[in-house]
């Protein structure tokens, strides 16, 4: 015979023992919705109790942190709840996220933190997307590279003064790039979507062929600060290799563990192919010339390491 499901309990709880989620991806909530559904609750009552898991003697809420201040508008003394046992972070994490995106649009830099930490902890977008429930996987990356917008276009995104459509477009530039879009937007010259599409194309076909700057541009001081931090984590790395002992760590590695010689085989792999696309990106720099080569330090002598899977 078939098990009934039985319903949740509710119990009441002391609103000075409840918290919210310090996680939740919701950072803005907006006051005068918060007093309407305030006034909803004292003319109403609270139709959906809030969820809520136990964390460090108290009650974290799970789902329900607008119903939650609302009820302290009111001034209540106890709020209705579901108590939620045996909830990991990233399901609470993406039942928030669900929730928050049915029943009130959450800011898409806040969907893009939250996605990105779900992706974090080891989803993948496609598991992300059906967890979600979207139907088109690419919403979850529209989201999260938005977080490659320069801090400051990040603020101005969630204070509204940056369009979802500019804020996009602009995320797919450098950061560089998307100074040069935003000057663009600022002055008029994208009114529309078409116009908005546009200039960032333009920009980032540039941008691909590595000659978005005017060589005559001088750097400024962000890029120059960026600049040297390139070349100081290059000068350490190339300062350690130097350093190692490499047949005798190989040696020892394949040793304990022969697995993790075939993972750190593979790691050195994806490597070579960062610094490949790092240096084909430098000497594409636009504007310079190879005059003085002659000046540059001597190159290093790498050791013959080989890992291999035994």
């Amino acid at each position: 015979m078939a098990r009934t499901a039985t319903a949740p309990t509710v119990v009441e709880l002391p609103v000075e023992q409840v918290f919210g989620n310090p996680d939740q991806p919701r950072r803005a909530f907006d006051q005068a919705e918060l007093e309407g559904l305030a006034q909803s609750i004292r003319q109403n009552g609270l139709l959906q109790p809030i969820k809520v898991t136990p964390r460090d003697g108290r009650w974290m809420i799970i789902l329900g942190e607008r119903r939650f201040r609302a009820h302290l508008l009111n001034g209540a003394k106890t709020v209705r709840a579901i108590i939620q046992d045996d909830m990991g972070e990233l399901e609470i994490l993406i039942e928030a996220i669900v929730e928050n995106g049915q029943r009130c649009d959450v800011h898409p830099m806040e969907e893009a933190v939250a996605y990105q930490r779900c992706l974090e902890a080891g989803m993948s977008i496609d598991a992300l997307a059906t967890k979600l429930g979207l139907r088109q996987v690419w919403r979850v990356t529209e989201r999260t590279c938005l977080l490659q917008l320069r801090p400051e276009y990040q603020r101005l995104a969630r204070s509204g003064q940056l369009r979802k459509s500019q804020a996009f477009e602009m995320a797919q530039l450098s950061p560089t790039g998307q100074d040069h879009l935003f000057r663009a937007i600022r002055r008029g010259e994208c009114p529309t979507y078409e116009a908005l599409r546009s200039a960032a194309l333009v920009l980032r076909d540039r941008e691909q062929q590595t000659s978005l700057l005017d060589p005559t541009d001088e750097p400024t001081a962000n890029e120059r600060s960026l600049a040297k931090g390139l070349e100081r984590r290059f000068a350490q790395v190339a300062a350690v290799l130097r350093a190692s002992t490499v047949d005798n760590e190989v040696i020892a590695v394949k040793k304990i563990d022969p697995t993790r010689a075939g993972t750190l085989a593979d790691l050195i792999k994806a490597i070579q192919g960062d610094l490949a696309r790092i240096e084909t990106a430098l000497r594409a720099v636009p504007g310079r010339s190879h005059e003085h080569v002659a000046e540059s330090p001597r190159p290093m002598r790498w050791q013959s390491c080989k890992l291999r899977r035994d």
